[in-house]
């Protein structure tokens, strides 16, 4: 993931995604509703601001945040949402969790950033309690995406380097991801793909796929 996030940056993420017409917390609270209970203890991973976990705090959720920005968390905090948040890089596994410790984990907009879910996805398995729900969402690879992305050494999985930021954009195969999360025995309640926002900079509409999956 992007380390090196601005202060300016994070005050004003809350406009620039409203800005864009970012629905994916939306869209991941209406998928999982039917699988939620007040009093859920729930993890999101990579919180940012908390734009996701608002939805569920306002459905009766106990919420705990985890994200390797500062700037961000701070902002979330402001928000009074979440009963703890945590400073961690996502990609320095074991997150700093006991077991069995949550109910529901969403990770929502950092797949993209993350490369290989195998890791994250066992970790997931391990903070989950028993029929624990996981959503998430990534970004699919389409036939079109071959043109300027690249695939790793990890088949179905696709990387473009942004040179003006200096991070890495991944790219899944949708075999990929339904492989790694049965690797870890969750199933698959739902999937959909949907517009999740539009690149006014870039000029083009970006499309994710939300998973609801059961452990």
């Amino acid at each position: 993931m992007n380390k090196n996030i601005s202060e300016d940056f994070a005050q004003n993420y809350d406009k620039y995604v409203v800005e864009n017409g970012w629905f994916s917390p939306e869209i991941l609270l209406g998928l999982c509703h039917p699988y939620i209970t007040a009093g859920q203890k729930l993890l999101d991973i990579g919180i940012g601001t908390g734009l996701s976990s608002i939805h569920f705090k306002k459905a009766g959720l106990e919420i705990t945040g985890i994200d390797n920005s500062d700037y961000m968390l701070a902002i979330c905090r402001s928000k009074q949402i979440c009963k703890e948040l945590v400073l961690h890089d996502i990609s320095d596994l074991p997150l700093p969790f006991e077991d069995k410790s949550f109910d529901i984990v969403i990770a929502n907009g950092i797949f993209h950033l993350t490369g290989s879910l195998s890791y994250i996805v066992t970790e997931i398995n391990r903070l989950l309690k028993e029929n624990g729900i996981f959503a998430f969402t990534v970004d699919i690879l389409q036939n079109k995406d071959k043109m300027s992305y690249k695939e790793t050494d990890i088949p179905g999985l696709w990387l473009l380097h942004n040179k003006e930021y200096d991070f890495n954009l991944y790219k899944h195969t949708q075999s990929l991801v339904l492989n790694e999360l049965s690797d870890q025995q969750f199933r698959v309640l739902k999937s959909v793909n949907f517009r999740a926002f539009d690149d006014k900079k870039e000029q083009r509409t970006v499309y994710f796929d939300a998973f609801v999956t059961k452990k």
